[in-house]
């Protein structure tokens, strides 16, 4: 593989485990705020 695919697939993969972690973290503070579980485990 190239420098530039290698850079490319790191640069993606990097992208989605910050989204990954900051949606995580807003629902966890949304809980948080409510202090209500029904945000992540509804009925």
């Amino acid at each position: 593989m190239s420098y530039e695919i290698l850079k490319l697939i790191h640069l993606l993969s990097m992208l989605l485990l910050l989204g990954i972690g900051s949606g995580s973290a807003f629902y966890k503070y949304m809980t948080d705020k409510k202090g209500s579980l029904e945000r992540i485990f509804p009925n």
